[in-house]
Order: C-alpha cells, then sequence, then structure tokens
C-alpha cells in the first residue's frame, strides 16, 4: 500500500483554518480489522491541531507517519505550508495554491444520528469515494459540528482535508474510514480547547534550511 493512502486521511488543508474558532483541537486515531497490526506502527496515535487566524499548525504523534512528517505549518495569507523535519532541521515548502485535487468527487449524504463529541453536538455524513488503488468505493463516516464555525480565508488549497470536507456542515469531530475490509481507521476528537495562541508555533525555526517540496519523496507522485 502506498504511503500517500495514509496520507491522505491526516494531511489537513487550510480550508480548515477558523476565523471564528483560536485554539486546539485533539484527535486520537484507532485501527482495528484484520491488517490493524501491520498498520499500526505506520499511522499517528494522535494528531494536535492549532489554529489561530488564518495560520494553522498540525503536530503528529506516534508512528512512522509521525517520524516522516513531522510538523506542518500552514500559512493562510501568503499560501504557503511547511513540513518541518526536525531531524535534519529542513523545512519543506509548498505552494498551496499549485495543489489541485483532480479525483472523483465524493457522494456525501447526511444521516439521521446527531451525538455529542468533546462536548459538541456532531451531525453524522457518509461518503463515498471511488478509489482506484483500493480498486473500489472507499466509505467513510464522518461527525460534524457546526458550532466551530469555519470559513475558506485566501487558502486558495483545492485538496480535501480531514476535518473541512466539501458537503459537510461544519468541522469533522470524528471520522471512521473502511479500507475495504483491510483495516478501520476511527479519528475522534478527545479534546477541543479554545485559547489563544502564541504566534511563535507559525514561524519556521531559524537554523532550518527551507526547500522545495518532494511529493515523489512521500509517496504523493504518479
Amino acid at each position: 500500500m502506498r504511503i500517500s493512502l495514509l496520507v491522505l486521511i491526516s494531511l489537513m488543508s487550510l480550508n480548515a483554518l477558523a476565523q471564528g474558532f483560536t485554539g486546539t483541537i485533539t484527535y486520537d486515531f484507532k485501527i482495528s480489522g484484520p491488517m490493524a497490526d501491520q498498520v499500526k506502527g505506520m499511522m499517528q496515535e494522535k494528531q494536535i491541531i492549532k489554529i489561530k487566524g488564518n495560520n494553522m499548525r498540525q503536530s503528529m504523534k506516534g508512528g512512522m507517519m509521525a517520524q516522516m512528517m513531522g510538523d506542518i505549518i500552514f500559512l493562510g495569507d501568503k499560501k504557503e505550508a511547511y513540513i518541518l523535519q526536525a531531524s535534519e532541521k529542513k523545512a519543506l515548502r509548498m505552494a498551496t495554491d499549485e495543489m489541485k485535487d483532480e479525483g472523483a468527487k465524493p457522494k456525501v449524504t447526511k444521516l439521521n444520528e446527531v451525538v455529542d463529541i468533546a462536548g459538541y453536538k456532531c451531525q453524522k455524513y457518509s461518503i463515498e469515494i471511488e478509489n482506484e488503488q483500493l480498486g473500489g468505493t472507499l466509505t467513510e463516516y464522518v461527525w460534524a459540528t457546526k458550532d466551530i464555525q469555519i470559513n475558506n480565508p485566501k487558502s486558495g488549497m483545492k485538496t480535501q482535508n480531514s476535518i473541512t470536507m466539501e458537503g459537510v456542515d461544519g468541522v469533522v469531530l470524528k471520522m471512521v474510514t473502511d479500507m475495504n475490509g483491510m483495516f478501520t481507521l476511527t479519528m475522534i476528537a478527545t479534546q477541543v480547547q479554545k485559547g489563544d495562541i502564541p504566534d511563535s508555533e507559525f514561524v519556521i525555526p531559524k537554523d532550518y534550511k527551507i526547500e522545495k517540496f518532494d511529493p515523489n519523496a512521500f509517496g504523493f507522485g504518479k
């Protein structure tokens, strides 16, 4: 399985920035199913998202994915994103307005279920995505809240991400992805904490060397 399949369900885009929300959202990741043991070592155990204005910082904890990707900083006004690789002191730059989503549009269906997640009322949706790499249709279920207001400020980034999705009203606080019976990935918010975030969280360290992001190195190439 190519790494890009796993990155797709964890990478965020600038569409996730929330003008009305400043704070931190913490997600836990759980894997179950026949291939769970093979996949667990790769996937992160936690994902921490810090949001302030048009900026966002994503941190992964645990697993090979966290070691490979490091932290990711999104700078909305500049339409830039940086993957911070601490071990090599590198910042891999991505121009977000150059990233295009050329895949098939997902089929989104609003379901008759509302549940409480991390203190927020969340509406359930089903999402069906055609996925050639898995040889069929990928089915996801997401639960989203309208109580964390979002918009789409100056991002230009066209890819889908894991906390905002086209056709889903609000911010996703839970996602369950069935990888065609191989394994099931569950992402769920365990804490939503409002509060100021230091501007320093969105600054590239001075001793980091900035290089252009190579998608082939992360399994995104054709």
